[in-house]
């Protein structure tokens, strides 16, 4: 569906955040006397002109009465009052979905993944721009693809989806790119299957983009086994890398030392975004001198310095056990002290009890709200599986200020402090950048 469409339809904007506003000013430019009708499930602090409000219960009512409406990526579509308007006729779409209509001769890479999406997304756009092509970088990584310019004219749009982007996902992107698939976001979506189902629609709603895969990812095979027009990275016929190098096949590409990005699974987000370069008929090597230029996104792993002897990391954007787990892979010989918790999602927390038995993590402290079945949970398995171990020591804390003063007396001189929560920060922040910013200034930065 394009804009042109909904001329005589009766239309409305389901959520006002940034997203929301974009593709309200987008329609306002080629349909400026379109009626609007903004739905909002809380009250909005700014009202814009020329609109129709309606918030709290009032939106459920209303639904039905609307013949479309563009949802925001946060709103769950499988929740009941949607579905119900959906029997009844309601077209829902998405500003994702309106841009991509509008733009089907646009160059685009589109990345998705449970997690690197921003990086990777960022550092292909960074190794394309350093090859002199001018790169449009946008979508769930914080800037809406109707807010990017478009003078001078872009030759590639790079665009991160979420699994809420992607979940009714109807376009043909130019490249398609999935690093991985582990559970998450599951109250959006119910349940693993249909939230990968819903990630992988990105390559299951149109068969003919190339298709850049992980071989290295077991869900991955799992999901899209038939997909024609595939390259896959990790494989040892592909780009792939072998501790401190990056291949080619049998050709050595380069070292990574360089790279300011910690830890393998950054390198396998480089091995994805060489891959990409490489489908675009550039040579992998001559994006060796932009790799150093290239620095981790904020609250990703992201080095904040160091306070009488002790090295901070933030890992806010950290949302899963098994991102909290790549965190402290990425740090080999260390003394760590592992921060975790936040909102309760109900995820099994066991890969990282295997592992801090087997390479000990000397200390995970715990923080509402699912700190207590975290610590829970680890103490019975360590309780279980190695009762004598001195390693790890569990603490709760009642909030990430305590967690801060018990890491700071925990942690030896050259030892490492970790924030990577495994869990997304509602109810303690408005987000995880509020949360990695609170971690820095209580750590001193």
């Amino acid at each position: 569906m394009k804009i042109d469409e909904l001329k005589q339809k009766k239309v409305a904007l389901y959520g006002f955040g940034r997203e929301g506003q974009a593709v309200l000013a987008a329609i306002r430019q080629r349909l400026p006397n379109l009626p609007i009708t903004i739905l909002n499930d809380s009250p909005l602090s700014e009202i814009p002109e020329n609109v129709e409000i309606l918030t709290g219960d009032d939106v459920a009512m209303a639904l039905q009465t609307f013949d479309v409406v563009i949802k925001s990526p946060g709103i769950s579509a499988y929740r009941p009052d949607i579905m119900a308007a959906k029997t009844t006729g309601v077209i829902f779409t998405s500003s994702t979905r309106l841009w991509f209509a509008e733009n089907q001769d646009k160059t685009t890479i589109c990345v998705t993944g449970t997690k690197g999406k921003s990086t990777t997304s960022s550092l292909i756009a960074h190794l394309l721009r350093e090859q002199g092509l001018k790169i449009n970088l946008g979508g769930n990584l914080g800037i809406p693809l109707w807010e990017l310019p478009t003078d001078p004219t872009p030759d590639i749009w790079v665009i991160e989806l979420s699994s809420y982007q992607t979940s009714d996902f109807d376009a043909q992107p130019t490249i398609r790119v999935l690093l991985n698939l582990f559970p998450e976001h599951l109250d959006w979506h119910g349940d693993i299957d249909t939230y990968f189902n819903d990630k992988t629609r990105l390559f299951t709603a149109k068969t003919d983009s190339l298709s850049i895969l992980n071989a290295n990812d077991e869900n991955t095979r799992l999901y899209l086994h038939d997909l024609k027009n595939t390259i896959y990275f990790n494989d040892l016929k592909t780009i792939h890398f072998d501790q401190k190098n990056i291949f080619d096949g049998k050709s050595w590409l380069f070292n990574t030392n360089s790279l300011k990005l910690a830890g393998e699974h950054n390198l396998s987000n480089l091995c994805a975004a060489l891959s990409v370069v490489k489908a675009l008929n550039i040579d992998p090597q001559k994006c060796k001198n932009a790799l150093s230029t290239f620095s981790s996104l904020p609250h990703r792993l992201h080095i904040l310095g160091e306070k009488e002897n002790i090295t901070y990391i933030d890992d806010s954007i950290s949302t899963t056990p098994q991102s909290a787990l790549a965190a402290v892979k990425s740090f080999d010989n260390q003394w760590i002290t592992l921060l975790v918790g936040g909102y309760e999602r109900g995820l099994n927390w066991e890969e990282v009890a295997h592992f801090a038995m087997q390479r000990p993590i000397q200390t995970i402290i715990t923080m509402p709200n699912n700190g207590a079945r975290i610590f829970e949970f680890l103490s019975h398995f360590r309780e279980k599986n190695d009762p004598t171990a001195d390693f790890p020591k569990f603490y709760q804390a009642n909030d990430l200020q305590e967690a801060v003063m018990l890491a700071k007396k925990a942690t030896p001189p050259n030892g490492m402090i970790i924030l990577s929560p495994g869990a997304p920060s509602y109810g303690c922040f408005k987000d995880f950048q509020e949360r990695g910013r609170a971690f820095a200034q209580l750590c001193g930065f």
